[in-house]
């Protein structure tokens, strides 16, 4: 049985609001998101390795090696790019770890070196849609109660396909 969720698309708009409204390390998350169009399962497994090739010399588009290990099906590796903001925000966020090595996660829990957990980055990025929505940026609908609302984190990676064309 296959659950399908609709979201809306969401806009170039929404997109700066939301990153704007993030801090550094969601920042970094949720636009490598919509400029990668990895999962966030990938996104927190992927490993300093796997980016810094291209992060160092400032090469863009940086190219991000997804290895068999961390693809979903773990059928074959392959990559993909992200762009120029990605890139800015992903480096200002990996300012703020110290002492960070090839093999370390790209994101970590807060204060650990512990993998990251994606859900916690979709309640963070359902927190900072509820405060956008708060403040009457942004119009989010949910059309019943404990069902997802129309626009979520995966709605970045609708956007990354939508605008990858």
């Amino acid at each position: 049985m296959r659950v399908t969720y609709h979201n809306r698309d969401i806009n170039h708009e929404e997109v700066k609001l939301i990153l704007g409204a993030s801090r550094p390390r969601e920042r970094a998350f949720f636009a490598t998101l919509a400029q990668s169009g990895l999962r966030p399962f990938t996104i927190c497994n992927l490993r300093l390795k796997h980016v810094k090739e291209d992060l160092i010399i400032d090469h863009i588009p940086c190219k991000m090696d997804v290895s068999v290990e961390i693809a979903k099906g773990k059928y074959r590796g392959y990559f993909t790019f992200v762009g120029l903001e990605a890139v800015e925000y992903l480096k200002a966020y990996l300012h703020t770890r110290r002492r960070i090595t090839d093999d370390d996660f790209l994101f970590v829990k807060q204060g650990t070196k512990q993998q990251a957990n994606p859900k916690s980055f979709s309640g963070l990025f359902s927190r900072i849609l509820r405060k956008l929505e708060e403040k009457g940026l942004i119009e989010v609908e949910q059309k019943e109660r404990d069902k997802p609302r129309d626009v979520r984190l995966y709605s970045l990676r609708k956007f990354f396909r939508k605008h990858a064309n």
